[in-house]
C-alpha cells in the first residue's frame, strides 16, 4: 500500500500542522493587538479634540465671567441710583404741593377779583 506512512512521517506530520496552525494564532493575536493599538490611537486623537474643545469652552466661560459685574460694585452703584431717585422723589412732591398752592391762591385771586367786580360796580 502506497498510502501508508510511517509512525514518525505521521506525528511529524501532526507536528507541523499544529506549528502552523499555533504561527497563524499568532498572526491573528498581532493582528488583534495592532488593531486595538489603531483603535486606541483613534480614541486618544478623539479624546484630544473633545479636550480641546473643553479648554476653549472653559477659556470662553473666563473670559465671559471677567465681563460679569462684581456685587459691590453693584450694591454701590444701585445706592447712589436709589439715592437720585429719592431726591427726585421729594422734589416732585414739593413741586406738586407748591403746584397746588398756586393754584389754590390763582383760584382765590379769582374768586375775590369776581367778588369786587360784582359788588364794587352797583
Amino acid at each position: 500500500m502506497s498510502e501508508e506512512i510511517s509512525l514518525k512521517e505521521h506525528f511529524e506530520q501532526i507536528i507541523k500542522a499544529e506549528v502552523k496552525l499555533e504561527d497563524e494564532r499568532w498572526k491573528a493575536h498581532y493582528a488583534v493587538h495592532l488593531a486595538e493599538a489603531e483603535e486606541k490611537k483613534a480614541a486618544l486623537a478623539t479624546m484630544s479634540i473633545r479636550l480641546e474643545g473643553m479648554n476653549e469652552f472653559r477659556a470662553q466661560m473666563a473670559k465671559e465671567r471677567e465681563q460679569y459685574l462684581k456685587q459691590d460694585i453693584y450694591m454701590s452703584e444701585h445706592k447712589a441710583l436709589e439715592t437720585k431717585v429719592q431726591d427726585n422723589a421729594e422734589w416732585i412732591s414739593n413741586m406738586s404741593g407748591r403746584l397746588w398752592m398756586l393754584g389754590a391762591m390763582l383760584i382765590a385771586i379769582n374768586i375775590v377779583i369776581g367778588f369786587l367786580f360784582r359788588f364794587w360796580g352797583k
